[in-house]
This record gives C-alpha cells, sequence and structure tokens, in this order.
C-alpha cells in the first residue's frame, strides 16, 4: 500500500515540475528571445533565466539551495562546475546559485530540437561531438 501512494505522489511530483518549468519558460519566453539576439545581452539572458526560470522552478518544488563555500570564487577568473544530472533540478541549481553569467558545454546532438535547440545554440559556448563507444575505447588505449 505504501508503495502505490509513494508512486502516486512522486507522479504528482514530477507533473508539478513539469508545470512549474512550463509557466517559468512562458514568463520568461519573450526576454529570452530578445536578449538571445546578440550576444552582448548574454548577461540579461543569464539573470531572466536565473531569476524567472530557475528560481520559479526551485522554489516551487520546494528547494532552497543553501551554500557552503569551502573557498570562494575570484572575481575575474573563470571555473568549471560539474554536474552529474543524476536529478533533473541539476540545471536549474547551478543557475540559482551562480552569481555571475555561466556558460554551458553539452552535447551537440542537443541543438536539433526545436525551440531548445536555438536558445542552446546560442547560451552553450561549447558543444561536444557524441562519437561511438569503440572509437572512445581507441582513443583511450
Amino acid at each position: 500500500m505504501f508503495k502505490i501512494i509513494k508512486i502516486c505522489l512522486l507522479g504528482i511530483w514530477n507533473v508539478w515540475f513539469y508545470v512549474l518549468c512550463f509557466i517559468g519558460i512562458a514568463i520568461s519566453f519573450p526576454f529570452l528571445i530578445l536578449f538571445s539576439l546578440k550576444e552582448s545581452w548574454y548577461p540579461q539572458f543569464f539573470w531572466v533565466a536565473k531569476n524567472i526560470w530557475s528560481n520559479t522552478v526551485m522554489y516551487g518544488m520546494g528547494f532552497y539551495p543553501s551554500i557552503k563555500w569551502k573557498e570562494r570564487f575570484e572575481k575575474g577568473k573563470s571555473y568549471m562546475l560539474v554536474s552529474n544530472h543524476k536529478s533533473m533540478i541539476d540545471i536549474m541549481l547551478m543557475l540559482s546559485t551562480c552569481d555571475h553569467p555561466v556558460v554551458f558545454v553539452g552535447k551537440k546532438e542537443l541543438d536539433r530540437i526545436p525551440i531548445f535547440g536555438y536558445f542552446y545554440s546560442k547560451v552553450c559556448i561549447l558543444s561536444l561531438i557524441h562519437i561511438s563507444e569503440p572509437t572512445r575505447l581507441r582513443r583511450i588505449s
């Protein structure tokens, strides 16, 4: 009985996640389109993605990020933040916790997805081409 209730609640929680994603995108879409037109407007694009889209999802899902710094980022330096993508919240968490604009590294194939691909190609500074497993194994050896 507990397992059935858990599955139902998780299903409702997942639906709520996608509803919040849609609401955040619907609200921020005109601004994202506008600020993606020029590369120099990326800080404004980042602000909208961080403060409207990601925070809508994060707070709506009940996540209130708390950062405990081991070491502060130094202004003017570049850093790489790595996500393991074990959840759907990774991207929103990275956006909502970073004070400075970030760029993403991702798979080249993602730029083929309608609408998402447009934004992805504008904000993804480095697209990686996925190679087959046998080719990867030869490169490692």
